[in-house]
């Protein structure tokens, strides 16, 4: 009976250790992949020395880390990012001088507020 009983417990914390990491997993796909009030919003700047005032480090694609060095003054530039809801998420600058190869994460309400005196 003893054994029976430890079977059964085992059991049961099985089952709820994988009722959890499946409720984590669907709870992180989300958070990842964004939801369905996700948009994606690119607006033209003339003057980015504004947004150009830290150091960040990116997650790559490839799945690498690079150090971005902002504080560099810009004169023009596009401005994009995801927004979920009303929520800002995750804002990038590109950069024209640079070609429009670099795309620099930042502060979405230093993007916002830069745009408020036009």
């Amino acid at each position: 009976m003893n054994g029976d009983k430890f079977i059964r417990r085992a059991m049961l914390l099985l089952v709820l250790s994988f009722a959890l990491l499946t409720a984590a997993s669907f709870f992180l796909l989300r958070a990842t992949n964004g939801g369905e009030n996700d948009t994606v919003v690119a607006v033209e700047v003339r003057a980015l020395s504004d947004v150009h005032n830290g150091q960040f480090e990116a997650l790559m694609p490839s799945g690498c880390r690079k150090r971005i060095d902002m504080r560099r003054k810009s004169s023009s530039g596009y401005v994009s990012g995801l927004k979920a809801g009303d929520k800002w998420i995750l804002v990038f600058v590109e950069d024209k001088e640079l070609d429009g190869t670099v795309l620099y994460p930042h502060s979405a309400e230093k993007v916002k507020s830069s745009r408020q005196g036009e």
